[in-house]
């Protein structure tokens, strides 16, 4: 098939088989350069508008995609979006990203833990708790958000996001993808530790710029098609590192439900999952977030052996107790985006600790 009927083609099967698996795809892109009263960053804007650009390639509806640049990007703007709109247009059975590119900041709490924030254009460094949005809010409102998967990409300074503990799953089934595909989650990569500088390279943050290559493929190591979020979390704390020199290394955890963010690659729609038995409108199953044991959704599968093996092998799960570090101090970050961030200690705790 040549290049030219394979993109005409292959684009409508792509769209079918990100259909059965999600039935609508929405997304929240927020990118700051332009602050008010802190200092100005360089490439936000940019890698925000390369996010929302891949997501169109990657089965994201153009009029599901909302974006926030700069003077867009106010406190009450994006608690709008994440609160309000989310809330009353995503249903049971769709999926949400959420990329956010720009300052983020925390607060020490008596207990020497740390709260953390992200910055809206307006937020003030100087009045945080007023100005600024807490991530124990963006967790509140992921709760709220009926979509059963959510996937919080942030390149920024200090996320604070709590995780709890990796979940520990049994990949030994033929099923796998299947199954995770109908569970709930919700999943955040980050794009350092405490202390890290989030750094810039070739006009892009090394996090975005990373992110872009891994969703574009990269991240899909055996070629199957597809990429989750643990496959992808585990490409970015890699590559980035690699690439900063071992200066920056991403955080990827999954906070609540035991599903996966799947992202079906469209260079590789023809064959690596079936067709739907035919073209019908997706009738939305029973599925509930706060429900892991769902009915029957009526997707088939006809390789899912070899899904499985390809998720045994991009599959790194352990149990983690994840704490916040120190932000650090404005001049390391006046003219680069600075990231400040969760940092991930192994641990053989048995329940989640969240800190948020």
């Amino acid at each position: 098939m040549s290049n030219a009927s394979r993109g005409l083609f292959g684009k409508n099967a792509f769209f079918r088989k990100t259909k059965k698996l999600y039935a609508n795809s929405h997304a929240v892109v927020i990118g700051i350069d332009a602050y008010h009263k802190m200092p100005e960053l360089s490439a936000a804007v940019k890698d925000a508008k390369s996010i929302s650009k891949l997501l169109l390639e990657l089965g994201f509806e153009e009029e599901r995609i909302m974006t926030l640049y700069n003077s867009q990007a106010t406190g009450n703007a994006i608690r709008h979006v994440l609160d309000d709109i989310l809330r009353e247009t995503t249903k049971k059975n769709d999926r949400v990203v959420v990329f956010f590119s720009g300052h983020g900041l925390d607060r020490s709490l008596p207990d020497d833990r740390k709260e953390g924030y992200i910055c809206p254009v307006d937020g003030d460094a100087e009045q945080i708790g007023a100005t600024c949005i807490r991530m124990t809010e963006i967790r509140d409102w992921s709760e709220a958000i009926p979509a059963k998967h959510i996937m919080f990409l942030m390149d920024c300074c200090h996320s604070g996001l709590a995780v709890g503990l990796s979940r520990r799953v049994t990949v030994d089934i033929p099923d796998y993808l299947y199954e995770v595909a109908k569970k709930p989650c919700r999943h955040i990569i980050t794009a350092g530790r405490a202390g890290e500088v989030a750094r810039e390279m070739d006009g892009h943050g090394i996090f975005t710029r990373e992110l872009i290559a891994g969703l574009k493929g990269a991240a899909d190591l055996s070629k199957r098609g597809f990429v989750t979020g643990e496959m992808l979390g585990t490409f970015l704390k890699e590559r980035v590192a690699n690439a900063s020199r071992g200066k920056q290394n991403p955080v990827s955890r999954q906070f609540d439900g035991e599903g996966e963010f799947i992202f079906i690659l469209p260079q590789h729609a023809e064959g690596s999952l079936p067709e739907p038995e035919q073209d019908t409108v997706y009738e939305e199953p029973d599925v509930s977030h706060a429900k892991p044991e769902v009915s029957q959704d009526g997707f088939e599968y006809e390789d899912n052996e070899t899904i499985a093996e390809c998720v045994r092998d991009a599959m790194r799960i352990s149990s983690c107790d994840v704490r916040a570090g120190e932000c650090p101090d404005w001049e390391e970050f006046s003219m680069s985006r600075s990231a400040h961030w969760l940092e991930a200690t192994e641990s053989d705790c048995a329940e989640a600790q969240y800190l948020l």
